[in-house]
C-alpha cells in the first residue's frame, strides 16, 4: 500500500481527511483491480482516521469493507458488516441485497 503514496503526499496533505480520502479511493482502485487484501488495508486504514467520522463517510467505507470481504470469500464477516450499516440505516436496500448475497452463497 505504501509504494503506492509517496510519503510527501502523507507529510504535506493539508489535514487527516484529506489523507482518509486518499485511502478511500485507493481502497476503491484496488477492488477495481481485483487486490481485495490491499483494498481491506486501505480501508481499514481510513476507518481509523477522521475522515470516517462524519456519517457519509462511515457508510460509505463499511459498505466498501462489507465488499471487499465478500470478494475474499469471507461471507460471515460481510454478513456481520452489512448488519452494522441496517443497524444504522433500517432501509437501505443495499445493504439489505449485499447482506442476502453473502447469507445464499453460505448455505
Amino acid at each position: 500500500m505504501e509504494k503506492c503514496i509517496e510519503k510527501t503526499t502523507v507529510i504535506y496533505a493539508p489535514d487527516e481527511s484529506s489523507i482518509g480520502t486518499i485511502y478511500f479511493f485507493l481502497g476503491q482502485l484496488h477492488m477495481l483491480q481485483q487486490n481485495f487484501a490491499e483494498a481491506l488495508s486501505c480501508f481499514q486504514y481510513c476507518s481509523n482516521l477522521h475522515w470516517a467520522d462524519t456519517q457519509n463517510h462511515r457508510y460509505l467505507l463499511d459498505f466498501a469493507i462489507g465488499k471487499v470481504l465478500q470478494s475474499l470469500k469471507q461471507h460471515q464477516a460481510a454478513i456481520d458488516q452489512f448488519s452494522i450499516i441496517l443497524n444504522q440505516y433500517p432501509d437501505d436496500p443495499y445493504s439489505y441485497f449485499r447482506r442476502a448475497w453473502s447469507h445464499k452463497v453460505m448455505r
